[in-house]
């Protein structure tokens, strides 16, 4: 297991990570018209917990975030490294 991945069990359950989310959540849906037609990107998703909140709001989201892009790396690296 990542230490990411060990870190986000408990990540989630942190109630101030929680109420930032729901925070932003709710300022985004003030300042910007959202509409169930939209695709959106969230980058730096981390745990995913925003996209969570707003999953019904949008068409499609797709999530990204570093740990993914160095998750693929090392992959890529170890690959490299067995040829």
């Amino acid at each position: 297991m990542s230490e990411f991945d060990s870190r986000a069990r408990q990540w989630d359950k942190d109630k101030m990570h929680m109420d930032r989310s729901l925070a932003i959540a709710a300022e985004l849906e003030k300042m910007v018209p959202l509409n169930s037609s939209m695709k959106v990107l969230e980058y730096g998703a981390g745990t995913e917990i925003l996209s969570f909140l707003l999953k019904d709001r949008f068409s499609e989201i797709t999530q990204m975030d570093i740990w993914q892009l160095q998750t693929c790396t090392l992959k890529m690296v170890h690959f490299m490294e067995l040829m």
